[in-house]
């Protein structure tokens, strides 16, 4: 059985290191966690570090998910054994990868596993969310429950990420038309012109010697644009890939003008809809916030959370990390104050996250309105810039001619 080296932090806060035996990641993290050990990293001995705080994003999409949810909470519900349901959820799935992932779990579940610790070794398909979700239906029997809460979850996760994929439709279509027309323009349009203003010996002016230079290079050397496209996407990936370069990043989406405001109520929402949700399914707040935080997508907001969970180990409360970081609004920190004085944390957090959905609508809607002129008028200084460096070789050859 191979060991591990972990790093984690128990309920009081305390750092601990060590080494554990188990068969993989996953059973040597469920071990930590029944010691009341939250494992911070866990990397195999002699081995280099394997992370397991960011493995957010499952690879089945969020709508795929949401669709597995609501058809589990209907079999459940009508009474379907979970074998049975798991055998009807692998025949009607259309997305391979789950259908490969069902297969395993209910393999599993028949040998006698848990569903939840089925799920749990498939973790590139079901994310930490759901796969703790389902282990507190099982505790309390009631899965049918939990899982129509889940699919609620990921529809309206599902709508969201629409809702933002559809403002930005129209503008990045804009933008590639008016690429395309410029390139068009600058790289055979342009030079015909001139070629003929050069052979009336007029002298080209800057604006027009600039475009032209600019015209040579994309034809001669398009190589070296595209290569440099690559490797600065590239590049940009492996510096978000680390942990400073995260944290900038996302600090900057937040800040952004017009998109940080979207990225701000975004966040917000999120945050409040699953923090609800794992607090309804009867989830301790340590585990629940420990959840948020791995779903959470950005990396500033994360490591607020992270405060907040050393404030609560020591006795304190959620909101005052949480209102350092001066992402949330004012109504959320409110809201969850009164919640932690009142009990009803998860009813107050539901409401904000119903609330923040119209304000995300709101924000989204606003953000398009500023983007439209923004785009029309670089756009019009551009191709401005294009007919002033056609223009104005003509007026010299009409005054050559002349």
């Amino acid at each position: 059985m191979p060991n591990y080296k972990y790093i984690g932090k128990t309920l009081s806060g305390e750092i601990l290191k060590g080494v554990i035996s188990a068969e993989s990641v996953e059973i040597a993290s469920g071990m930590l966690r029944k010691q009341n050990i939250y494992p911070m990293k866990i990397n195999p001995e002699n081995d280099r570090d394997i992370s397991i705080g960011f493995r957010l994003a499952p690879r089945v999409n969020t709508k795929t998910l949401a669709l597995f949810c609501r058809q589990f909470y209907s079999m459940l519900d009508a009474g379907i054994p979970i074998v049975e349901s798991l055998e009807l959820l692998k025949k009607q799935s259309t997305n391979k990868r789950l259908g490969r992932a069902m297969d395993f779990v209910c393999e599993e579940v028949q040998k006698g596993s848990l569903l939840s610790s089925s799920m749990k070794k498939k973790k590139d398909v079901f994310p930490d969310m759901l796969v703790y979700m389902v282990e507190t239906g099982e505790v309390s029997g009631q899965l049918d429950a939990v899982m129509g809460r889940m699919a609620d979850h990921y529809e309206k996760e599902a709508k969201l990420q629409d809702k933002i994929k559809n403002a930005m439709m129209y503008p990045m279509i804009v933008c590639i038309i008016a690429f395309l027309v410029i390139w068009f323009l600058i790289t055979y349009v342009l030079p015909t012109f001139i070629t003929m203003f050069s052979s009336f010996g007029a002298e080209l002016p800057l604006p027009t010697k600039i475009l032209l230079g600019a015209s040579s290079a994309f034809r001669n050397y398009w190589y070296v644009f595209l290569a440099v496209i690559f490797l600065t996407g590239f590049l940009y990936r492996r510096y978000y890939g680390t942990e400073a370069g995260r944290y900038r990043i996302d600090a900057i989406k937040l800040k952004m003008p017009i998109f940080g405001n979207v990225n701000r109520k975004v966040a917000t929402s999120r945050f409040a809809r699953t923090l609800s949700r794992l607090l309804m399914s009867g989830i301790n707040i340590i585990e629940a916030m420990e959840i948020v935080h791995k779903v959470i997508g950005n990396a500033v907001i994360s490591k607020g959370i992270n405060r907040s969970m050393d404030n609560i180990r020591k006795g304190g409360g959620i909101t005052g990390p949480l209102s350092e970081l001066n992402v949330f609004p004012p109504v959320l920190i409110s809201m969850l104050r009164i919640g932690e004085e009142s009990g009803s944390m998860d009813a107050m957090l539901a409401k904000t996250a119903d609330y923040y959905d119209g304000e995300v609508d709101s924000a989204i809607e606003n953000m398009t309105t500023l983007l439209e002129p923004l785009i029309i008028v670089v756009l019009a200084i551009i191709v401005g810039m294009i007919i002033l460096a056609v223009v104005m070789p003509m007026f010299d050859m009409y005054q050559y001619i002349g």
